[in-house]
């Protein structure tokens, strides 16, 4: 079969693309390949899971709205009794459309057709595959060639299903900006669509978690600050909300029933006078804090806890 067929600049400009099929809002688009990638014990299974789930009841996740469909699960390196507690921990119902595989498989032709016609026949929306260190066949994550050959079967798969297929991976020790951290080599980020990148917050509480992504849409969110409260995740905000956020609860923190003014208190927080005054008149729009004064020479404003 021959897929040469070239489109014209005029046909190019007429078509109309539609919107986004996402399948969790501005993050997971159907017939995707994308990363959920993170650190030794940071939590990917522990926000995977709920992920599909979510995606299984059709709920929001993170405070994005998902499709109901169905879902499967590859636990290539997991135990029965570890993949049901944790889907039970996650509020997994038996009607829901979730199936899961669990035990050893290889990224080899017949494995995939067995995947296919399962996704197919089952209509399937989302594979997960965990781990993928466990499920591929590269003996050096460096070497690009060998990652392509490994991944493009997969991609593939992505593409003729329309399901979209996660990956679950490692990043190094290391770390790195921009994806660097993501073992794999370089040409594992660059084939995928869309990578989700978990990491601790520092500075932050020990539920607390960055998800940063990397990728093709520009409605996807670059970072978001987020929570593990029991078995529920929720979303904290953006990164430069929760920074802001941390700003406010720091001010605060410095602020006493004391009227004192705006150069007290950027001593006090070691904030610049900007941060401070923006943070301020956020705080007086809540109504958590009291303002005095004129803000004239000789009044100048001051600022105290209610």
């Amino acid at each position: 079969m021959q897929n040469f067929n070239p489109i014209s600049a005029s046909d190019i400009l007429a078509w109309e693309p539609g919107p986004v099929p996402w399948l969790w809002d501005k993050f997971i688009p159907r017939g995707s390949l994308f990363l959920l990638a993170g650190f030794t014990k940071v939590g990917k299974s522990t926000i995977t899971y709920p992920l599909a789930v979510s995606i299984s009841q059709g709920r929001p996740f993170l405070g994005f709205d998902t499709v109901k469909s169905g879902v499967l699960i590859l636990a290539v390196e997991e135990q029965w009794r570890d993949v049901q507690a944790r889907l039970k921990r996650f509020n997994m119902r038996a009607d829901d459309l979730l199936s899961v595989h669990c035990g050893l498989l290889k990224n080899d032709p017949q494995t995939l057709e067995l995947i296919k016609n399962y996704i197919l026949h089952q209509q399937i929306s989302l594979t997960l595959v965990d781990t993928l260190s466990m499920f591929w066949s590269v003996r050096d994550e460096n070497d690009n060639a060998q990652v392509i050959q490994q991944a493009k079967p997969l991609l593939d798969l992505a593409r003729s299903t329309q399901c979209a297929i996660g990956l679950v991976t490692h990043t190094s020790k290391g770390g790195g900006d921009q994806g660097r951290s993501i073992r794999g080599a370089s040409s594992l980020l660059g084939i995928v669509d869309q990578a989700l990148i978990l990491e601790m917050r520092q500075g932050g509480g020990k539920n607390q978690r960055i998800l940063k992504t990397l990728g093709r849409y520009s409605e996807t969110p670059p970072e978001l600050l987020i929570e593990l409260k029991g078995d529920q995740w929720r979303c904290l905000g953006t990164g430069a909300e929760a920074y802001q956020e941390d700003q406010l609860e720091h001010l605060i923190g410095c602020l006493t029933k004391q009227p004192q003014p705006v150069t007290w208190i950027v001593k006090a927080s070691e904030l610049s006078e900007k941060q401070v005054r923006n943070s301020l008149g956020l705080l007086m729009e809540r109504g958590e804090i009291l303002k005095s004064g004129s803000g004239r020479k000789g009044n100048p404003y001051l600022f105290q806890l209610k």
